[in-house]
Formats: structure tokens, C-alpha cells, sequence
């Protein structure tokens, strides 16, 4: 880890201690990282959590964790979307060592870690030279070492006994490994455990799918939290040293000189900004940086804070960053929403061969112990309550109030035993960060009702029981013409006056996974009533809103456009007649004996819609247009304003809000499927 990378670190640690604020540390990384063979409790990051969490409400933190890791990709699909998708972070983790490989996408990845957010994380990742080298050596950058040279080796299954619990099984010689001792002992993880209160409807398999050589089982996984846990404790370690020694050198409270987080953020962005500015002075081409280089088509994805929307999961706020969330309805009301409604919520019961052996440390166990009352700390949010500190009154803190305060000890009787009181104990101690978030949970909860709700009021509309009205963004008579950066097909821009652009009836949201899935330990995901591994917990699903010939419209409402920046990844290669919302439509919309569907020579269009100017691209002009960035992220430019790029955003400027439409028209009909899965914008 480079100096500033540490100093950052510490700085923010101290940082949050002062204003008992929020320390995220966040994810983004493959198969590998997120935990694919285990539960998603059993993941690195969640088992981080696990152990810190309790150090972190002592000194009056909170802390959220994410694994927001996505299999069979890099993190270049949802690090184009900034942090629209990873949220804040003071600490940002790329896992993904199997893909992306190229110095481009990592550029980019470091670039929006570094500006898309409020923070400026320290990021840890093997692919840190150009962004040092652009930043002046200011980006906070650092790295893992494998570790496994710690790690006492296994002979036999004797000798494993004589192994602490926590490195058993993990480093195996070759005596061991003709046994498969190891490969034995790698996965440990589970699809269900029997309670009273919840009945599946569907068998329960017996173990997460996944377990192939090349994902690590769950005590590699244990090992590696262990390691970031370490460094996280050091930096704490140095953190209250330097507040011992400020305070005594300048008085309580600490001078904000150690630790205000606003200006060192300033210089580490100014650095990499000026340099940048530099650049472009020199180079012929103005694309000097790796990132500019490998995103020729679009490079100010590099110098600008990029956000978006999705359907992929993990994503932090999942309902207000999807992309059905900001399509528009359609006359009867309908619109891709969600509709799967999870079979239970709440905490899962720990299986209990997951407990620590008696005898063998259980670090938790210690993290959560405590010989102190609670602190007056309430970790709830409430905009009318602005107590200072100073009017709390000490009468009101119960000197019998213990860290796990929902466990009563009167409810321990001679049949309690060791294990129910571990189950209990651990849903005692997720209750501050349940706290903090529960109340997105219940806004997530509430708006699949309401999605329920409205498709159910659509359907009756399209049956004709009752009516509806759609009122669009732009007054047809006031429709800008907004121009594409580099087109050759000027033609195509066009304001179609003779046909209404509203949305169709055909678009659907497929394959996306029910629940609360951001990717945090209090995530309840993966748990559709047709599930056969309820408590896998994996946040990682690829939704997507899929439409064809006979959809129609897709309207979208973008707020916050500064720099006339608006791509699509598009998954072409979904299977013909995918879309069950035209099952058994024969025109557009079904509208039967209205508007027939136009079959064009090439037999192929995508309409681009731009405040209710179209644009058309045949399949020849989108070939030329579109572009393969990384290993599975097909982009279509949707909207590229040049005449914007040089301006200097300005964070006090909200940009504007585009009404975009897309609409897909073939003779094909169904068998022209698309499905749209993320909206990058800037």
C-alpha cells in the first residue's frame, strides 16, 4: 500500500470515529470473489463484516460491506456506471483478475473510483500503474498478498486434528492431496435449514452449485477477510494514536487539521485532472490515457463522473437504480416492473456445523464481547432530531443495557441450548446495521406491491374495464434535434410527427432476481418461491427489460444529463421469442387491425428516441456504431453530444432530464429480441 493510500485510510478512520458516520468497504470482482460454491455468508467480504461490525459499533461507526461481484465478467460492466452502482466507498476492492485485462478498463475502473463519487476510496488492486502515474502518485492504491506461506500444512487426517480449526484442510502436501483431504473439506456450504415459520414449496437442493476447481472454498475465503480484517485494525491502531497524540498536543476535541476528509479529497481529483489537462496539450489525438486510448468511441467516459442504471444485482439502492424504475407507463399503466414477491424476509438461522468447534477460537465471539454498557448512540436517522450531544442525559442509560440488547438473558432457561443461544446472539448483533438499513428494505418491499399493483390496473385497462391517460415528458411541438458525435448517417435524424412516441405494452422484465439485492450482509435475495437453494443468498443475477419486433416503445426518463453522454449495453444474443409479454401477438403493441408492422428491406431497426427526436439505425449503421468494450458488454450509443464534452461539469449544475426512447422493428417480429441490462449517462 502506497503512503498516501495508508494515510487516506487512516485519516477517513479517524474521520468517521469523530462524527460516528457510515465506512463502507465495497467489492466489485468475479466468480471467485463473490463466493460461487458457498453461501453468500460464507463469501470474504461478508465473513469481513462478520468479525468487524462489532469493532466498528464500539467506536461509534457503522459499518456496510459489499460484495457486489458478478460471475463470468470483470468489473467493467458496472464500473462504467461509477458509483451508481458500487455506492459510496472508503474502501473499493477489484477482484477480478480473470477478465479485462487490458490497461483500459482498469484505467477506467481507477478513474470513476476517483470521481464519480463523494469519497475517493483506497483502492485495492493489482492494476494500479497508470492510474499512479496520471494521479502524481496521489491515488490511494494498494494491493493483497496471497498469505499462504502462513499457513501450517495438512499431512494426513490425523495430523489435521492437530491443525488450528482455522487453517485446516487449506494447504495440503501430497500425501494429503492423493487422500482429497483437502478437496474434501473445500465447500461447506447449505440450501436450507428447517424453521417453524417458513414451509419452501419446493425441495431444497443440498449444496450451492459452483463447487469447481477454480472457486475457492470457504476457508480461503475465511483466510482472506482475515487478511483485510488485519489491515483495517492496523490502520485503526494507528488512527487512536494519532488522536492521542493530537489531543495532547492540541486539546480535546481533535484539531480537524488530522482528520476533515473535503480537501484531501480536492487534491487527489486536481492532480489527476490537471495531468489530464496536460495530456491532451501534448498528445496529437487528445487520447493519452489507457482509458481514452481503449474507449476511442467515447473517451470522455474517462474524464467525467459517469452514473446509471441497471438490472443486473448486486447494485446499491436496487430500486432507484433500475432502469425499469425510470421507464415511463403506458396509457393502461403498465410498465416492466417487478412482480415476484420473496417467499420470506428477515435473517437466515446459521447451520449449525457452521459454529466453531468448543475449544477453537471463535474471533466473533470476541468481537462482540463487552464488559460496558451501550453508548447513548442511536444509529437511526431522524431529519427532525437534532439533539447535541451535550443534552444527553445519563439517568436515561440502563446500566444492565448490554451490546446484544434483543437478547434477554431471562429468556435462558436449563433447555436453552449452546446453539440457540449462538442463532440468537448473531441476530442480536446485526441490529444497527439492520437499523440503517431497513428502512430501503422497506421502500424495496413497498414498491413491488405498488409494481403489483399497477400491472394488475394495466391489465384491466388493456381489457377495456377502465381508462387512462399519458401525458408525455416533451410537448410534441418543442422537440429538439440532438446530434450524434461522429454519424454519417445525418438522414436519420428525423422528428416523426405522424406517429405518437409513447410506450409499448411489450417490454418485460426478465430473469431478475427478487428481494433487497445490494450486495450488504443484510441483503435478503434469491428467495422466489420456486427456489431450490433459499438460502444461497448470491446477489448476483442478470435481469434485464427484453423486447422484439412486437414491443413497441421503451421510454425512459434520465435526469442529471451534463454531458450528452447516454450508452446502452445491449444483449443481443437473447433467445428468439424470449419475450413472454408478446406471447402470441401478431402486430405491434397487439393492436389488431391497427398499425401494420413495416418490414424493411434489411429487415432490421433500432429507433432511438432523444426528446421525441428518432433517430434510425439500419443493422448495417449499427455494426458501425455499436462496440464490443470487454468480454460480454456490447455498447450502443444512444446519445453522444460532442458539443458538450469540453464543457467543466459543474457539480452545482443538476443537467438536464431526457425523455430517451428505444424501439426495435423487424418483419421478424419475436424473433428480434434484444434485452436492454444497463444505461451508462453523463
Amino acid at each position: 500500500m502506497t503512503q498516501v493510500a495508508w494515510d487516506t485510510l487512516v485519516r477517513r478512520l479517524l474521520h468517521a470515529m469523530m462524527t460516528n458516520d457510515t465506512f463502507y468497504v465495497v467489492m466489485s470482482g468475479n466468480s471467485a470473489a463473490e463466493g460461487a460454491g458457498n453461501n453468500f455468508f460464507q463469501s470474504y467480504m461478508m465473513q469481513f463484516h462478520h468479525i468487524m461490525e462489532p469493532v466498528f459499533d464500539k467506536l461509534g461507526m457503522k459499518l456496510i460491506t459489499r460484495n457486489n461481484a458478478n460471475g463470468g465478467v470483470g468489473s467493467t460492466i458496472p464500473a462504467l456506471g461509477g458509483s451508481s452502482f458500487y455506492g459510496e466507498s472508503d474502501i473499493l476492492i477489484n477482484d477480478a483478475e480473470w477478465f479485462d485485462n487490458d490497461p483500459g478498463p482498469h484505467d477506467l475502473f481507477n478513474r470513476q473510483a476517483i470521481l464519480s463519487g463523494e469519497r475517493v476510496p483506497v483502492m485495492l488492486t493489482h492494476h494500479a500503474e497508470h492510474i499512479l502515474a496520471w494521479s502524481n502518485n496521489m491515488a490511494p492504491i494498494g494491493g493483497f498478498q496471497w498469505g499462504w506461506d502462513f499457513v501450517p500444512e495438512t499431512t494426513g487426517e490425523g495430523q489435521a486434528m492437530e491443525v488450528p480449526y482455522a487453517a485446516r484442510y487449506m494447504r495440503c502436501n501430497i500425501d494429503a492431496n492423493n487422500l482429497n483431504l483437502c478437496g474434501l473439506e473445500k465447500f461447506n456450504s447449505t440450501c436450507w435449514v428447517d424453521r417453524r415459520d417458513v414451509k419452501p414449496p419446493v425441495a431444497q437442493g443440498g449444496f450451492i452449485r459452483g463447487r469447481t476447481k477454480s472457486h475457492p472454498g470457504w476457508r480461503y475465503h475465511r483466510l482472506h477477510s482475515r487478511k483485510l480484517a488485519m489491515m483495517v485494525l492496523h490502520a485503526l491502531d494507528t488512527a487512536l494514536e494519532i488522536w492521542t497524540v493530537g489531543v495532547q498536543a492540541n486539546g480535546a476535541p481533535l484539531h480537524e487539521s488530522y482528520w476533515h476528509m473535503g480537501e484531501h479529497y480536492k487534491l487527489i481529483r486536481a492532480d489527476l485532472i490537471e495531468l489530464d489537462a496536460q495530456a491532451d496539450e501534448k498528445s496529437a489525438s487528445g487520447l493519452a490515457t489507457p482509458c481514452e486510448q481503449f474507449f476511442s468511441k467515447f473517451p470522455i467516459v474517462c474524464r467525467v463522473a459517469m452514473h446509471g442504471y441497471g438490472e443486473w444485482t448486486p447494485r446499491v439502492t436496487p430500486d432507484d437504480n433500475s432502469i425499469h424504475g425510470i421507464c415511463k407507463h403506458a396509457t393502461n399503466g403498465y410498465y416492466p416492473g417487478q412482480t415476484d414477491i420473496p417467499l420470506y424476509t428477515g435473517p437466515d438461522i446459521l447451520p449449525l456445523n457452521w459454529k466453531i468447534p468448543q475449544g477453537d477460537i471463535d474471533v466473533h465471539a470476541i468481537a462482540i464481547a463487552s464488559t460496558s454498557p451501550r453508548p447513548p448512540l442511536d444509529h437511526s436517522w431522524n431529519p427532525d432530531d437534532h439533539m447535541n450531544p451535550d443534552d444527553y442525559d445519563d439517568d436515561e442509560i440502563d446500566d444492565d443495557t448490554t451490546d446484544d440488547d434483543d437478547f434477554d438473558d431471562d429468556d435462558i432457561d436449563d433447555d436453552t441450548t449452546d446453539d440457540e443461544l449462538y442463532n440468537r446472539r448473531r441476530m442480536g448483533g446485526m441490529r444497527a446495521e439492520r437499523n440503517f438499513i431497513q428502512e430501503q428494505l422497506a421502500e424495496h418491499r413497498e414498491s413491488v406491491l405498488v409494481d403489483e399493483v399497477d400491472r394488475i390496473r394495466g391489465f384491466r385497462e388493456q381489457l377495456g374495464l377502465t381508462g387512462g391517460t399519458f401525458q408525455p415528458l416533451h410537448s410534441p411541438g418543442d422537440r429538439p434535434i440532438v446530434p450524434m458525435r461522429g454519424s454519417n448517417h445525418e438522414d436519420t435524424n428525423r422528428l416523426l410527427k405522424e406517429e405518437e412516441i409513447s410506450p409499448g405494452l411489450g417490454w418485460y422484465l426478465h430473469n431478475a432476481e427478487t428481494g433487497f439485492c445490494d450486495g450488504s450482509a443484510q441483503s435478503e435475495c434469491s428467495r422466489k418461491n420456486t427456489s431450490n437453494c433459499l438460502m444461497s443468498g448470491q446477489n448476483d443475477a442478470r435481469g434485464g427489460i427484453i423486447g422484439d419486433g412486437l414491443s413497441g416503445w421503451l421510454i425512459m426518463e434520465l435526469k442529471n444529463i451534463r454531458s450528452g453522454v447516454v450508452l446502452a449495453r445491449v444483449e443481443d444474443y437473447t433467445h428468439a421469442d424470449a419475450d413472454p409479454q408478446t406471447e402470441g401477438w401478431t402486430e405491434v403493441n397487439n393492436k389488431n387491425g391497427q398499425r401494420k408492422l413495416f418490414v424493411p428491406e434489411n429487415d432490421f431497426f433500432l429507433d432511438i428516441a432523444i426528446n421525441g427526436n428518432i433517430r434510425t439505425l439500419n443493422y448495417t449503421q449499427l455494426q458501425e456504431e455499436r462496440h464490443e468494450v470487454v468480454h460480454n458488454m456490447e455498447i450502443w450509443p444512444l446519445l453522444l453530444d460532442e458539443s458538450k464534452w469540453n464543457e467543466q461539469p459543474s457539480l452545482s449544475n443538476e443537467g438536464e432530464t431526457l425523455e430517451v426512447g428505444m424501439r426495435i422493428r423487424s418483419s421478424k417480429g419475436r424473433d428480434a429480441t434484444i434485452s436492454l441490462t444497463h444505461l451508462y449517462c453523463a
